[in-house]
């Protein structure tokens, strides 16, 4: 399958979709405000899975090819500007890789809170440096680099 270069200014449409054939590279749907569309994706997203009957995608056209860009969440799409990304992660940690050879690669975790002074016991294992909790008590933000943590007032 040949991997498209996202574009920066190719509109992107909500795709209701219909049916799928994962074997042929073909979706099915009906794009939000228009009629039904039986396309061949070029390009499935890096650790995508292919749409289920029923879902909403969000897909783009270019050169006469179609990609799919991700799965459509309406509360998540507002306001995003073309060529960013919506990322959802029920976990609440995201792995980002930045570079090929792993070396600007880093992890987003949602900031743990905490109910009183943050240390390290406030965690399972010690976390890395850069992590951030919130102290609900005090109401404070922690961040922990070298080594050790450090805050600052929350208004």
């Amino acid at each position: 399958m040949a991997v498209g270069v996202p574009s920066t200014t190719t509109p992107r449409y909500v795709m209701n979709i219909t049916s799928v054939d994962p074997t042929q590279n073909l979706i099915e749907g009906t794009l939000k405000g228009a009629d039904s569309r039986r396309v061949m994706i070029i390009d499935v997203p890096i650790a995508a899975r292919w749409p289920m009957v029923g879902e909403s995608w969000i897909v783009r056209q270019e050169n006469g090819n179609w990609y799919l860009q991700g799965i459509y969440d309406p509360l998540s799409m507002q306001n995003i500007p073309p060529g960013d990304a919506v990322i959802h992660s029920p976990t609440g940690v995201v792995h980002v890789q930045g570079s090929a050879d792993g070396s600007t690669d880093f992890v987003i975790t949602k900031p743990q809170l905490v109910a009183g002074v943050v240390s390290d016991a406030s965690f399972s294992t010690t976390p890395a440096d850069g992590t951030m909790a919130v102290d609900t008590t005090h109401g404070r933000l922690y961040v922990r680099y070298g080594g050790s943590w450090h805050y600052t007032a929350l208004t």
